[in-house]
């Protein structure tokens, strides 16, 4: 089978398990997930992340039609050797790149600051929320700094791969799921069917107290 490969470019807090969820939902995108992770053991085994790793992944997680996808934090593009293989990635998948990024960046740094504090990055909404930490404002701009450092350190490597990513915002998403569906799933010749955002099983963590914080911080 031929097989297309997609690939979600992103930072932490930037709606990416959302956007995988609603991809997967769809039944022809594949099984999105963060592939390249310690704690994902099952196709680790392969060459070092190598080639044949990422065909394992095409055999283990596309779906019917030969499309599978991959999610891709900064740290994956140096940590599993990604850049070093891009060529030969590009020459046997001829991937297409979503580049998903977020315009408010300081509600993504209380959120990236959240998480980090309760170890929670991910919760079902069947589960109750973490307490919540402790407010510090000087821990909060440093996520913010670390943000806009890594997504410049993004488009530098964008730059140096001779890629040209599509992106996509966070924004998009909440605003209208299923037109960034069709976007994505057009990249790689998909028709989507419609999407059900009600359905997703995780919980969003913005909240009040996400406000409070916005409202202490730019004051």
């Amino acid at each position: 089978m031929s097989h297309r490969l997609y690939l979600i470019c992103t930072l932490e807090r930037s709606g990416s398990n959302y956007l995988c969820w609603l991809l997967r939902s769809t039944g022809r995108m594949g099984d999105p997930q963060e592939w390249y992770n310690e704690k994902q053991p099952r196709y680790h085994d392969c060459d070092k992340y190598g080639i044949p790793f990422v065909q394992r992944l095409a055999d283990a997680t596309a779906t019917g039609n030969g499309v599978f996808g991959i999610k891709l934090m900064l740290g994956c593009l140096g940590r599993f050797g990604i850049a070093a293989q891009w060529p030969a990635i590009r020459e046997r998948f001829s991937p297409q790149v979503v580049w998903l990024r977020r315009r408010d960046k300081l509600r993504q740094a209380i959120s990236r600051y959240r998480a980090s504090q309760s170890g929670r990055w991910l919760r079902p909404t069947t589960a109750a929320p973490p307490p919540p930490p402790e407010f510090d404002a000087a821990e909060i701009r440093r996520n913010y700094d670390r943000l806009v450092a890594w997504e410049a350190d993004w488009e530098r490597e964008f730059r140096k791969l001779a890629i040209c990513p599509r992106q996509v915002w966070y924004e998009e998403i909440l605003a209208d799921p299923q037109s960034v569906v069709d976007a994505i799933c057009g990249l790689v010749g998909v028709s989507a069917p419609l999407v059900d955002p009600s359905g997703c099983p995780l919980a969003v963590q913005r909240d009040e107290l996400t406000e409070i914080w916005v409202r202490r911080l730019t004051a």
